[in-house]
């Protein structure tokens, strides 16, 4: 093609002469006037904020450009123009925009075998927003993904947008289902040291099996069988193993099994053991006091958890003393003939540091107060790693917040030595408020009731009233405690109380109170010293058990000394720790009243958090009471009496006990002068998005009396085991437990007890 240079040559001179021409009739005009034409449901104000042109100054080729830029990185606008309206006085600019449209219309087509409402948790496009096409593309994938975790592949979605009218378009997901795909099998090719039985334990892809409809054993997931690559290498690596090498796994779909055969191959290499170990950089202690920190040892086999947890431990010792930044690094010196490792942890402690302020956030109804004192570090004070650690256990166990408490370390600005501490809770319902059913063939139906605020005007007091009223019993209960009386590690418990019960062979009435106080010793010990006074009244004792139990009216005044160690990590709902009580009461002589007698109780329980966030929990009481200053007289209502929700749950309430046969061949429970108890409970979640729990349990004991030997032989207790279901449900905590007792049953009891309770949080 032939080029004529003249003419180009004049174009090109034309254009130029044009733009500088142009260029300077804009700097010779000023802008008297910006308007934001087209926009329809976006606020002009909020293109305004992005436009730097200003009415007054000079109109600008590059500044109308950036503006345009800025515009269009709103992600609202498909076209964004610049015009110019010339006046006499001046320019008005005009920024012409055209709405990108809005989704009318969401949906999703071709799922059986996913909800649309479980797939649209995944969609990031919404009914009523403008449509941002990357954030379908991610939509897609996201589904893809969704499915492929569920295990049915290949599943392929595509998208299509329709117009539905000016500025408004329909978004439709078109889903393509695949099939339900499981592991048949998995290999491991290579591998001599450490067992396929061991691999099996740490990977996620595990063959199909007979629960995998319910525990999704097996589902193809390709990521997390990916990802196996590296669990295995980790597990190697804690082993000893430096130089072992994982392959990528090989997946292939078998026609003949139905299923992913994968296969990992593994050159496990040589196992390596710790050679020297040694300090380097700012060393606040000892070498030997280091040492002595560490399970990394000379001679051990190295591994890399240990090393972690090492690294882990320095920190926290050099934390402990108030270097929050300490760095510790451990560095390696491999002798691959002798298979050694040598290892120089090198310490920089940085600055000794602080704490500037405790900040406490969300605790809209709790005073700071309340969760400052479980806060084992005070403002102005040096840094401390395990107090800063041991924030959210402490704080969490009140059981006032939920168990998302975040603990946060910040530093200050301009101040090396200062460090903010931000603890952030979200409160959780403490009023309680429960209505109660039960069934036994005495009482035939028990109702009763409880209001309980467990954090009183936020001030983490406690105060409850109860009552229950059946065919009968009749309970009255008022109950107030203070766990910090006037902010000291003092505890008040203020108890009082009014019974009445028809038992089989006598009536039981009382009223009176009990006074406690008691202080927190150390960390999770505390003691107390109570008071009670109680008057009781036997009567309407029934046939020959006159003869045996007498009617009386006695007034009961004594003094008791307890210990409690309470470790649990929660109050309300423990999944770990324990707690022990131990007590004894002397009623009687110089404290007055007309019963004399000592009684002492010991008690423990153990909570074990599991997999699957499932917990067992095992427990046991053993109680005596001393009643050779009564004389003949049987004070039948201090002895123990077993039976019912509190211990052996396949029993009648307190229908467990020595049994004294009567002239007619009936007989008295009189209840025992020695009790021991065991309990056992695996507790599991069923549906842990709405509370729900179910409970396994198995109850041993037996009450004894005074001529009765105690026995621990399993034969000579009594025994039950049952289930039940603990539920947070929309009108509050619910539990219904079945109990059955094992082995022969004596005269009176009935096969089974069914008890629940269901109350209203508030």
């Amino acid at each position: 093609m032939r080029i004529d240079f003249a003419k180009a040559l004049f174009y090109i001179g034309f254009a130029l002469i044009c733009l500088i021409s142009s260029k300077s009739s804009f700097a010779e005009e000023r802008i008297v006037g910006i308007d934001i034409r087209g926009n329809k449901k976006i606020e002009a104000e909020l293109i305004r904020m992005n436009i730097s042109a200003k009415v007054g100054e000079p109109l600008s080729t590059d500044v109308v450009r950036r503006d345009i830029k800025n515009i269009y990185k709103l992600g609202f606008f498909e076209d964004v123009i610049a015009e110019v309206e010339r006046l006499p006085e001046g320019v008005r600019l005009i920024y012409v925009v055209k709405e990108k449209p809005v989704v009318v219309d969401l949906r999703i087509r071709g799922n059986k075998k996913i909800k649309t409402d479980k797939i649209m948790e995944v969609v990031q496009v919404d009914e009523g927003r403008i449509i941002d096409l990357e954030k379908v593309r991610r939509s897609a994938e996201a589904i893809e993904k969704l499915y492929s975790e569920k295990g049915i592949v290949p599943t392929r979605v595509d998208f299509t947008i329709e117009p539905r009218g000016e500025g408004m378009v329909s978004v439709i997901f078109d889903i393509e289902e695949g099939k339900k795909a499981f592991i048949k099998e998995v290999r491991f090719v290579g591998n001599r040291d450490i067992k396929s039985k061991e691999l099996r334990k740490v990977v996620y892809s595990k063959p199909k099996s007979f629960f995998s409809f319910i525990t999704q054993r097996g589902v193809f997931n390709r990521e997390e069988i990916e990802r196996d690559t590296d669990r295995i290498r980790l597990l190697y690596l804690d082993r000893g193993y430096l130089d072992v090498n994982v392959s990528k796994p090989e997946i292939v779909y078998s026609e003949e099994k139905k299923g992913f055969i994968v296969t990992f191959r593994i050159e496990e290499g040589k196992q390596y053991s710790v050679g020297n170990v040694s300090f380097e950089g700012d060393l606040i202690a000892p070498e030997s006091e280091l040492l002595g920190l560490l399970k990394t040892k000379g001679g051990r086999i190295f591994s890399r958890s240990e090393l972690a947890e090492d690294v882990s431990k320095l920190t926290t010792f050099y934390g402990d003393k108030g270097y929050a930044f300490a760095n510790v690094e451990p560095r390696f010196k491999v002798n691959r003939e002798e298979l050694t490792v040598d290892i120089t942890f090198s310490i920089e402690k940085g600055k000794l540091v602080y704490i500037r302020f405790i900040d406490i956030v969300g605790n809209t109804r709790t005073r700071d107060k309340v969760i400052r004192r479980e806060i084992p570090i005070e403002e102005q004070q040096l840094y401390s790693s395990s107090k800063i650690q041991a924030i959210k256990g402490r704080v969490g166990r009140l059981g006032f917040f939920e168990e998302n408490i975040e603990v946060t370390t910040e530093r200050v600005p301009d101040a090396e030595d200062k460090i903010d501490v931000n603890v952030k809770v979200k409160e959780r319902p403490t009023g309680f408020f429960s209505i109660a059913g039960g069934f036994s063939s005495v009482e035939t139906f028990i109702f009763a009731g409880q209001i309980q605020e467990s954090n009183l005007f936020g001030y983490g007091k406690r105060l409850s009233l109860s009552a229950q009223i059946g065919g009968v019993t009749q309970l009255f209960i008022l109950n107030y405690q203070d766990p910090n009386l006037f902010d000291t590690d003092w505890q008040l418990d203020l108890l009082v109380f009014r019974t009445d019960r028809e038992f089989r062979d006598f009536d039981r009435s009382s009223y009176g109170t009990t006074l406690s106080v008691g202080r927190r010793l150390i960390s999770d010990l505390s003691g107390r010293v109570s008071y009670r006074f109680e008057h009781v009244d036997i009567g309407d004792v029934s046939g020959d058990a006159a003869l045996i139990i007498r009617e009386s009216k006695r007034n009961i005044s004594s003094i008791g000394f307890g210990l409690i160690w309470d470790s649990r990590n929660n109050f309300l709902d423990p999944s770990k720790g324990n707690i022990s009580r131990a007590s004894v009461e002397f009623a009687g002589g110089p404290f007055g009243g007309n019963t004399d007698f000592i009684k002492s109780v010991m008690s423990t329980r153990f909570f074990f958090p599991l997999w699957f966030k499932t917990v067992f929990s095992v427990a046991g009481e053993y109680g005596i009471i001393d009643l050779r200053n009564a004389g003949d007289d049987l004070v039948v209502s201090e002895r123990f009496f077993l039976g019912g929700p509190g211990d052996l749950r396949g029993f009648e309430f307190r229908r467990v006990g020595p049994r004294v046969p009567t002239d007619d061949g009936d007989f008295v429970i009189i209840g025992g002068t020695q009790e021991v108890i065991f309990t056992a409970e695996y507790i599991f979640p069923i549906l842990p998005q709405a509370g729900l729990k179910g409970v396994l349990f198995f109850d041993m004991g037996n009450a004894f009396n005074d001529n009765e030997d105690l026995s621990l032989n399993p034969g000579d207790l009594r025994k039950d085991v049952g289930f039940g279901f603990r539920w947070i449900s929309p009108l509050g905590p619910l539990r219904l437990e079945i109990g059955f007792p094992v082995g022969k049953r004596l005269p009176g009891e009935d096969p089974f007890e069914v008890q629940f309770t269901v109350g209203t949080l508030f």
